[in-house]
């Protein structure tokens, strides 16, 4: 089956609780399935993010930066917290 996950943080590196629940649980999900996580996180961040990537078969991330303009933002926006903006 393939995933696409979506989340406001980016697991890596696993230095508080939230990312170590958040990473293992994208990382088991990815045994059986086919996922791709997208975090949007802070653009200051997004630099830092290239050394944790991981890259293996059924397991793909992509980072969105927080600071998106127009439509784009509020349609990942409203697919983030189940709400609709429009």
């Amino acid at each position: 089956m393939r995933i696409l996950f979506l989340s406001r943080v980016y697991p890596y590196p696993m230095d508080n609780g939230g990312k170590r629940r958040l990473g293992a649980f994208v990382t088991r999900l990815s045994e059986k399935h086919n996922v791709t996580h997208v975090a949007m996180i802070d653009e200051k961040l997004v630099s830092d993010v290239e050394k944790y990537k991981i890259d293996k078969d059924g397991f793909k991330q992509y980072v969105v930066p927080r600071k998106i303009h127009g439509r784009v933002r509020v349609t990942l926006k409203s697919l983030l917290e189940n709400r609709y903006y429009y």
